[in-house]
């Protein structure tokens, strides 16, 4: 299995737990352009366990909250 792991590495640039994160974050933003819904409901779709680690992942990797990004997104 550690084989597996570092081959993905090797090969993506990034840890299976990253690209996965990075995955979701991806769905999530891609299908927030299209129609903004109830955060709970879009983190459920994307695989999140709770709002919370769907908050907390949105925050890491964007810098800014969900809520923070939807307001910067209707200011164009």
């Amino acid at each position: 299995m550690e084989y597996i792991y570092r081959l993905f590495l090797e090969q993506i640039g990034m840890n299976v737990k990253d690209f996965v994160r990075l995955n979701r974050f991806n769905y999530v933003l891609k299908h927030i352009q299209k129609s903004p819904c109830f955060f709970a409901t879009l983190s459920q779709q994307a695989g999140y366990f709770d709002q919370a680690h769907f908050d907390k992942d949105f925050k890491a990797i964007s810098g800014v909250t969900p809520q923070k990004y939807l307001k910067t997104m209707s200011d164009f």
